[in-house]
């Protein structure tokens, strides 16, 4: 087999694209691809806010039981809360 001139390469790919079935079959595999990686990030996302909203409540009960200030809490809840903002954003879009 004799390798490619760059003009069979090209009438090679164009032809790809002047099929409408094969055209329709490679959005689908794109499509796909895309839902994958969305599905993905959104657990990602879903389970980074859960560790946030987790991270909340036992700062919570560290100053119930006096082992953290009420001071430090606010500190962290702080840095939190911006990180679950974010996150949130991205969790709506």
């Amino acid at each position: 087999m004799r390798p490619l001139t760059p003009c069979a390469a090209q009438s090679r790919d164009e032809g790809q694209y002047t099929d409408p079935a094969v055209v329709q079959e490679l959005l689908d595999v794109q499509g796909q691809e895309a839902d994958t990686r969305a599905v993905t990030a959104l657990a990602r996302v879903t389970a980074r806010l859960g560790q946030l909203e987790q991270g909340f409540l036992n700062d919570l009960d560290r100053v119930d039981r006096e082992i953290m200030t009420e001071a430090e809490y606010l500190k962290r809840q702080e840095l939190r809360r911006g990180e679950q903002e974010g996150l949130q954003i991205r969790y709506a879009s």
